[in-house]
């Protein structure tokens, strides 16, 4: 076979795979991102003035408001956020695992000061957070899904977070509801409660719900809830909690969108290849 016809099929093969990246990609919408501090919701984006996040409505007492954004959220239309994990950025999950990830972050004071502890969401808050999306049943093979959490994000990075996701699990081979502790501090990820995502008949859309409902204890409890034309149809939580504020006292409140990255090391050799053929050529050529 001619030398430029192996490029060519080498250059075809890492097109598909690639392509096979951008087909595993899940698809999702937000409809709805709220957080209430001390039983008053103090910040509700329902993503219906157009512009994705880093934009976002002001604080509910007027003040403005952002996101601090990984990956790229959008379009925002007819009040729904889409978010494509094909438009996500390169990250690892707790463990080391590649993802790629569309992630928002609301931006909240993240002071430890104690004379900072009314600004935020703080631990002597109680704090809710929602998330309703229409109802995305994430498939196989590969794990994708989409959530909410609350984390410890701040100037210093990123050492622990409480994920509700709805996702699609190689391991079980199903569509779940799963509450997971990432600990990037310790390299690990516990799988608190898990979840069959079943669905009552009828419903269009799920509410993640996140609830520290006690300033007395660090626990944060997950619940969900389904919906058919705004009505409630169906519902259910985990009885365990996660314990945040270690070590500081703030979290910050996220939606986020992933996916596994599928066959890294097959795209790494279809390049490895082609580039190796062209060193052969030139060698030939010389």
């Amino acid at each position: 076979m001619a030398l430029h016809q192996r490029l060519a099929l080498c250059a075809s093969a890492l097109g598909l795979a690639l392509l096979s990246a951008q087909a595993q990609a899940g698809v999702f919408e937000l409809d709805t991102f709220a957080v209430t501090r001390n039983g008053t919701t103090i910040f509700t984006d329902t993503f219906s003035d157009g512009a994705p996040p880093p934009s976002a409505p002001n604080f509910n007492d007027g003040t403005a408001a952002s996101y601090s954004v990984f990956g790229s959220p959008g379009p925002e239309s007819g009040g729904l956020l889409t978010l494509n994990t094909a438009n996500g950025g390169l990250t690892t999950n707790a463990t080391g695992d590649a993802r790629r990830t569309i992630r928002a972050a609301l931006d909240t004071n993240t002071s430890n000061d104690p004379a900072l502890l009314n600004r935020g969401l703080k631990d002597d808050d109680t704090l809710r957070l929602q998330g309703l999306y229409n109802l995305g049943v994430p498939v196989g093979p590969q794990l994708n899904g989409y959530g909410i959490r609350f984390s410890d994000r701040g100037p210093a990075g990123l050492f622990q977070a409480a994920d509700l996701q709805v996702l699609y699990s190689p391991v079980t081979g199903k569509a779940e509801i799963q509450w997971v502790l990432q600990d990037f501090a310790n390299g690990l990820v516990t799988r608190i409660g898990a979840a069959d995502l079943l669905m009552p008949v009828g419903a269009d859309q799920i509410r993640l719900q996140i609830d520290r409902p006690s300033i007395t204890s660090k626990d944060f409890f997950a619940s969900w809830s389904f919906f058919d034309g705004g009505v409630n149809v169906g519902s259910g939580s985990f009885a365990t909690g996660i314990g945040l504020f270690d070590g500081e006292r703030f979290v910050r409140a996220e939606f986020l969108a992933f996916s596994s990255v599928p066959l890294p090391g097959t795209v790494w050799l279809l390049g490895a290849g082609l580039l190796a053929g062209l060193g052969f050529a030139r060698r030939r050529r010389a």
